[in-house]
């Protein structure tokens, strides 16, 4: 928007003498309004001549509407911004020019108002069987202002009451505790500022409950060689769970050592493998394969028989 000010016409005698590069008095560089209030912004400007004034936003030209307006006087430019919204805010430049040259400066306006919704999704980043732990992003826009806290909130969905969790959550996480194991839950994120609360941003529904599976069967057992007197037997197989089984050998009844001189087990994230060297007759029995986690425990067995040479 250009905006002109009285004086000598261009090319006169008087215009050429007096012209004199105009300046602008900018005592503060940014301004604030409460959204739907009402801002004038006068700039004193200084110069002789015909003066012109330019006003863009964010580097565009800015565009007069019955809530915004720009306007000058022989001695200041000004803009005026009726019923304020967050359309208003940002950055203004003002160029204001005479026959002699041209002066440029800029403001800042900020609507001051509620914050938008915290951005989403809120993450599930923990779940056990009491308490669940979530996560989520800032608002992109603020309200102008800094934001206070969260406000978190939560349900059962058997119900539709919300609970508030916390009402002073100044991270962009929180461990919800306290829950009911096995029931389903949802959360609300709320972002708030001296101006008010956003709206809410809503979690996926979850189930309080450790998050495990049963240890599945492990494959059946396998014995690598026809094994006799004085021979090395091994017996593997594979397994897998979550949380990952703890892994019992056992040879009639009693756990067998994980490391003798003679005896070695080793376990990998999905494999085991149970090995004896130098076996002799009493090394021959009912071998046990126990996996056991919270989910519960599984087994499978294998008969072996040391022969004699």
């Amino acid at each position: 928007v250009i905006a002109a000010t009285p004086g000598p016409q261009p090319g006169t005698t008087a215009n050429k003498e007096n012209a004199v590069k105009p300046t602008l008095q900018i005592t503060f560089s940014t301004f604030t309004v409460k959204n739907g209030g009402e801002l004038k912004v006068e700039i004193p400007v200084f110069g002789q001549g015909p003066l012109k004034s330019e006003w863009k936003k964010d580097g565009n030209a800015v565009k007069e509407t019955s809530r915004l307006e720009v306007s000058a006087t022989p001695s200041s430019t000004v803009l005026h911004i009726r019923h304020a919204a967050r359309e208003h805010a940002g950055q203004y430049s003002i160029r204001v020019s005479n026959s002699a040259g041209n002066v440029s400066g800029e403001i800042t306006v900020v609507v001051l108002e509620k914050p938008d919704p915290p951005t989403g999704p809120i993450r599930i980043v923990d779940v056990s069987s009491d308490c669940v732990t979530i996560s989520w992003e800032p608002p992109e826009y603020l309200g102008g202002c800094q934001l206070d806290n969260y406000v978190v909130e939560k349900r059962e969905t058997s119900s539709t009451n919300w609970q508030t969790v916390s009402a002073t959550t100044v991270r962009t996480t929180i461990k919800v505790t306290k829950l009911k194991t096995g029931s389903e839950y949802q959360f609300r994120v709320f972002a708030e500022n001296r101006y008010g609360k956003s709206t809410a941003i809503t979690s996926p529904i979850v189930i309080a409950q450790y998050p495990f599976s049963v240890p599945a069967a492990p494959g059946t057992p396998f014995v690598s060689t026809v094994t006799k007197y004085r021979e090395t037997f091994v017996i593997d197989a594979d397994y897998f769970g979550k949380p990952l089984p703890q892994v019992l050998w056992l040879k009639d009844g009693k756990e067998i050592d994980k490391v003798t001189p003679r005896t070695e087990v080793k376990n990998t994230l999905t494999h085991t493998t149970l090995t004896v060297r130098e076996c002799t007759r009493a090394d021959g029995g009912l071998f046990v394969l126990t996996l056991i986690n919270m989910g519960g425990t599984t087994s499978v067995r294998k008969a072996l028989t040391i022969l004699p040479n």
